[in-house]
């Protein structure tokens, strides 16, 4: 079974990239020690650097589940929603990503998500939303209730 979850570990102001922290990363190889998860990059790292730059940036920073990677969502910034009147968030970008996958891998359903962002605009996908600090990223309490989110 695949369960997914979108990433952001650090923040992001218009197309400089600011790093990723090692404790950040040493958090998040916490996480990936307590559940059996695979991560689609949703942030907006993937529209600057793309996901193979944003997976040199946390092996660097001692990320050791790169392999964890099955994808990342498409940018549909600017698109209107039919029959919605709204313009696409990023919770649709996850959303359009999940009916995908689901349409291509039929014989590995995602069971339960997490979307971990900075900012929540995650529109009608907020209840799988987990929101950090954009000052400081991942904490240990996001660890534990991502576990829970996520077992």
């Amino acid at each position: 079974y695949t369960k997914t979850r979108s990433i952001e570990l650090s923040t992001m102001t218009e197309t400089r990239f600011t790093g990723i922290e090692p404790r950040l990363a040493k958090m998040l190889n916490t996480l990936f020690e307590q559940v059996d998860a695979k991560i689609v990059l949703s942030s907006s790292w993937r529209l600057v650097g793309g996901l193979e730059e944003t997976k040199l940036n946390l092996f660097r920073a001692g990320f050791e589940h790169n392999d964890k990677f099955i994808g990342e969502t498409p940018d549909l910034c600017g698109e209107t929603i039919p029959d919605e009147n709204r313009t696409a968030c990023r919770g649709d970008e996850i959303e359009a990503w999940i009916l995908q996958w689901t349409k291509d891998h039929p014989e590995d359903p995602i069971e339960k998500f997490a979307i971990i962002d900075d900012t929540p605009d995650m529109a009608h996908m907020s209840k799988f939303f987990l929101q950090t600090s954009a000052v400081h990223g991942l904490r240990e309490k996001n660890i534990k209730k991502l576990v829970r989110m996520l077992t």
